[in-house]
């Protein structure tokens, strides 16, 4: 039986969810379902800390200087929870449109796992939605909440620290359509940007992790950098941008609703992401078609491993860049990504289309966004 809540005389119904009820008021909840394992009522939640942040930022919005925050903290601390709460928040006050940007590429938000996205966030928030809540993409017919139009960039791999160059050079990119995307959207552009990052890859190796940070607070210009749940990273990080005065470091403490996930608990989210992704949900089925194309008509490229990496061939023309450690392939120009001959090893992949052609060098493939995702 599905775990579910009744609230205010509505049903919501949980699959795959780790969670915790919060009212500012006192409420009486009825559950049902079998796999509700931890029961008990906190006094202590720092939700009143993220109401205050959300009120900072709104003055800050108030004041014509909007807030591009960067939400950072370690694995399972409630960064993404952070972000949905300022989204939700920001999207109750006047009918404000943020723009989200995930960094994660474990999860997918619009996406399967592997992508990087962002969209501005124009609706309310799914809260049933195991695989996220933000939503789901753009689709043909009718949909429960207004559907978006994501910017998605493909980096195919876990974590962060896989493929450090890589991972800054597909959040670059990102940032360019991003503020493309404000440039020509005045009513996001005043809200400003919300960036979830991972936990993975940013604060388990400090030495990339803080490269990663400052390309990311460079690529996005953020001016609010906050961290949740871990002391010595955010004296750090306050440290290290101490003289940076349009940079300003907050620290929230994480609630005590969030809880460590295990690796096959991550693993199930991500394969009902995929799955829902092809098939929808319960409540918004999809109808996936097959088309059958000739090997011939296509060109496979997998993400390499840092060591593969030729770091001159995605710099500016007439840039160079030497690393200790690099063993790239200076023969054939391998920038990050390995061609793969097509064959029956590629059966139940999930793979990422590119807005490119077949024939189209590496150079533009890196600098390609992603059109849809296919399953062989």
């Amino acid at each position: 039986m599905l775990p579910g809540f009744k609230i205010n005389s509505e049903d919501y119904t949980f699959l795959g969810t780790k969670a915790a009820v919060f009212t500012y008021y006192g409420c009486q909840l009825e559950y049902t379902g079998s796999d509700i394992i931890n029961e008990y009522t906190s006094d202590e939640t720092p939700m009143n800390i993220y109401a205050n942040l959300h009120f900072a930022l709104e003055a800050l919005r108030d004041q014509g200087k909007p807030p591009n925050v960067m939400v950072v903290g370690p694995p399972d601390a409630g960064k993404t929870s952070l972000c949905k709460i300022l989204c939700a928040y920001a999207n109750k006050s006047g009918n404000r449109f943020p723009m989200f940007v995930n960094l994660d590429p474990s999860i997918g938000v619009y996406s399967v796992p592997g992508g990087l996205s962002a969209a501005p966030i124009s609706d309310i928030l799914d809260v049933e939605d195991a695989t996220g809540g933000w939503g789901s993409s753009q689709i043909n017919g009718p949909a429960v909440l207004h559907p978006k139009q994501p910017l998605v960039y493909y980096y195919g791999l876990e974590s962060a620290s896989t493929n450090t160059k890589y991972y800054k050079h597909i959040v670059s990119r990102l940032a360019l359509g991003v503020t493309a995307r404000l440039s020509k959207d005045k009513r996001t552009r005043d809200i400003g940007v919300i960036v979830d990052t991972p936990g993975v890859g940013l604060t388990d190796d400090k030495e990339k992790g803080y490269n990663i940070i400052s390309s990311i607070i460079s690529d996005f210009n953020i001016n609010v950098l906050v961290v949740v749940g871990d002391e010595r990273l955010y004296s750090s990080l306050q440290k290290k941008y101490k003289e940076k005065d349009a940079l300003t470091v907050l620290k929230v403490k994480s609630s005590g609703g969030c809880v460590d996930r295990e690796p096959s608990f991550i693993r199930s989210l991500q394969s009902l992401s995929i799955k829902e992704y092809f098939y929808g949900s319960v409540k918004q089925p999809l109808d996936p078609y097959s088309v059958t194309v000739d090997f011939s008509q296509i060109v496979v490229y997998r993400v390499a491993e840092e060591k593969s990496l030729n770091i001159t061939s995605v710099l500016p023309i007439g840039s160079e860049e030497t690393t200790e450690g690099n063993n790239s392939d200076s023969e054939t120009g391998n920038p990050y990504l390995i061609k793969l001959e097509p064959s029956a090893i590629l059966q139940n992949c999930v793979m990422a289309m590119l807005n490119a052609e077949p024939n189209d060098p590496i150079d533009t493939l890196i600098h390609s966004e992603v059109l849809g995702f296919v399953h062989v």
